[in-house]
């Protein structure tokens, strides 16, 4: 893996170790005629694909059922319209779970096509390739950044494990998205990763980086300027706070789903509910700016009393432009039981 951080930080951080111690339609949807011309348009904070946020995840799509990692520049050929077998349903800030998923637009209609060696996805007129991911060989600690520096716009940080049943190395180093010059989590932070299982030898180890967030971090924000974040919490229900600083009509339903966090793997499943066909008031709510909304939702009617653990709760807040003119954004925040 070539490295583009120079050898004298590189030394530094090992020094710094050792003192340590020793399924989808290819039909269109509505306006998607207009799609190749509508992409190049959307907006986005870096030039090439990448995901926004305090979680930095690698830009992903699934596709029947399979999970694809985009590369971080266009491919060099065209990908012939006839090819496109569905386009993006929805959005999430962490890894896609579900089929027409992507992780790094949450603009929604993005075509997808199949081509050789993968999935090649449209985003802002350009097609970026995508491969098959496998988590067969992924692992999940916990750890504190005691080093971190940016050389030739890429972020490596140096990662002090908590957890040597999990990591046999005393500290390892990841590489972070490019541009992210400024990344948010800083020295003594403790952090959760996901990482491959595979990291080099000698040291310094390096390791293939799939998702970290700061462990303390609870409010995370698709949408600039709306946020949402738990307040309150117990076995049976949350206290929910959604905050728009902006101009924006934002609103948001009755509608919630809880998720709950596996502690091997760190990844996110939806819970089990305990009835059938439930269903929600269709009542949209204002936040308006200056004027939080507030609720209390009760979700023992929907999934019972939970264990220990750690949760969040899923809504959709939807930025409403007029009728048939609206952009719903899928909102998250944790909290532990």
């Amino acid at each position: 893996m070539g490295k583009r951080i120079a050898f004298t930080i590189i030394t530094a951080c090992v020094l710094l170790i050792t003192g340590c111690g020793a399924s989808n339609s290819a039909e269109a949807p509505a306006g998607a005629d207009s799609q190749i011309v509508e992409n190049a348009g959307q907006t986005d904070i870096e030039e090439n694909i990448a995901t926004d946020g305090v979680a930095d995840y690698p830009a992903a799509i699934m596709v029947n059922d399979t999970v694809y990692l985009l590369e971080g520049n266009p491919m060099p050929a065209e990908v012939d319209e006839s090819a496109i077998i569905g386009y993006t349903e929805s959005y999430t800030d962490t890894f896609p779970e579900n089929n027409g998923e992507t992780n790094f637009n949450p603009e929604l209609g993005m075509p997808y096509a199949q081509v050789e060696g993968g999935i090649a996805v449209l985003y802002k007129n350009e097609w970026y390739l995508g491969t098959p991911f496998s988590n067969e060989n992924t692992i999940t600690f916990t750890g504190i950044i005691i080093d971190h520096t940016v050389e030739s716009l890429v972020p490596v940080v140096c990662v002090k494990t908590l957890e040597e049943e999990v990591i046999p190395y005393e500290a390892v180093f990841f590489e972070l998205p490019e541009g992210e010059e400024d990344w948010a989590l800083k020295t003594g932070a403790e952090v959760f990763i996901t990482c491959s299982g595979d990291f080099t030898e000698p040291a310094p180890h390096y390791g293939t980086l799939i998702s970290i967030r700061n462990t303390d971090t609870d409010v995370l924000s698709p949408l600039d300027g709306v946020t949402m974040e738990v307040t309150e919490c117990s076995d049976i229900s949350v206290t929910v706070r959604i905050v728009n600083d902006t101009d924006k009509d934002i609103q948001c339903g009755e509608d919630f789903c809880l998720e709950v966090q596996d502690e091997e793997t760190g990844e996110w499943r939806k819970l089990d509910e305990v009835i059938d066909n439930a269903a929600f008031n269709a009542i949209a709510y204002m936040v308006q700016k200056d004027s939080p909304y507030e609720a209390v939702i009760d979700f023992e009617w929907l999934y019972g009393k939970l264990e220990p653990g750690r949760y969040r709760i899923v809504k959709t807040v939807t930025d409403f432009r007029g009728t048939g003119d609206f952009t719903d954004y899928t909102f998250t925040a944790e909290f532990s039981i």
